[in-house]
């Protein structure tokens, strides 16, 4: 199963209040699919809490049966409260419907066992006020270390702003130098790098992420300078 896009940016009023997204069946058999609305609290360190909030969309067809080698495309309306004053987050997974499988007696007489694996792919539906907008700071920079000892460039960014922002939606610099100060390494990555490297980089209005860039460090020791093309000087 595949599902495109993962991320959807509407209003809460408006031509803009809708969007679609297409299931794809890659499978020889056909693909029963439901969807489920949650809406997503976001902890700074990225972690996430999830409770069910069908009211907020009407989604068509909010079931179907995609035949094999088959797309469909489902369509999504706001409906939610017209006067929200930031941007909300929701989850709406894309679940394949198990179906029952037939039992069979093996030919030797004896038990048997069957085990189904069905699909499940969540996407990103954001809902943000019209003409609301983010206010990104760079809160700090630090070297962390993870479990296996290696040493990380991790930076908090603060959006004091009614609207969300994503961190790959703008270019990312990321700089180690030592206690001297001079720099010993540098990288700089472009909005599909950051998407590809660390992820879309959710960021919810008047609320703070820290990320941690996944390639090691050189070194353990110094300081790190992050920089982001979203925050306006």
């Amino acid at each position: 199963m595949g599902v495109s896009p993962i991320v959807i940016n509407l209003e809460n009023a408006g031509r803009r209040s809708g969007g679609s997204f297409t299931v794809s069946n890659t499978e020889k058999r056909v693909l029963p699919v439901e969807l489920v609305v949650s809406r997503i609290e976001l902890q700074p360190d990225g972690k996430s809490t999830t409770t069910p909030d069908p009211d907020q969309f009407l989604i068509f067809p909010p079931q179907a049966v995609v035949p094999p080698n088959e797309t469909q495309v489902f369509r999504i309306q706001y409906i939610g409260d017209p006067e929200v004053k930031q941007s909300a987050a929701y989850s709406v997974s894309v679940d394949e419907i198990p179906v029952k499988i037939e039992e069979t007696a093996p030919a030797d007489g004896g038990t048997s066992a069957k085990i189904q694996v069905v699909y499940s792919i969540s996407t990103l539906v954001v809902v943000a006020p019209i003409g609301a907008k983010h206010e990104l700071s760079m809160l700090g920079s630090r070297i962390v270390t993870d479990d296996k000892g290696e040493a990380r460039a991790a930076f908090s960014l603060r959006n004091d702003g009614d609207r969300h922002a994503y961190l790959s939606d703008g270019k990312l610099t990321l700089e180690l130098k030592d206690p001297a100060g001079k720099q010993v390494w540098r990288k700089s990555l472009d909005a599909l790098e950051v998407r590809t490297i660390i992820g879309i980089g959710y960021i919810p209005p008047h609320a703070s992420r820290e990320f941690t860039f996944p390639e090691p460090l050189p070194a353990k020791e110094g300081t790190i300078e992050a920089r982001s093309s979203l925050i306006r000087k």
